[in-house]
């Protein structure tokens, strides 16, 4: 769904989808707490924050 960015209101509570500038990935997250995020000069990215998604999450072990 493609939200035009006009249009929403910064208390808007909703999950979108962002595309972080520095790294490129794409993350969801409110456009309220972006701009909390961003008005207390935090990353908003959680990969930028060290956050990294991982390929494995469990190991498996033979029975």
């Amino acid at each position: 769904m493609n939200i035009d960015e006009d249009i929403i209101l910064e208390n808007y509570g909703q999950n979108v989808w962002w595309n972080c500038v520095k790294c490129g990935k794409s993350y969801e997250m409110s456009p309220k707490t972006k701009i909390l995020y961003h008005k207390r000069n935090q990353k908003s990215c959680g990969y930028c924050k060290g956050y990294r998604n991982t390929k494995i999450h469990f190991f498996s072990f033979p029975i």
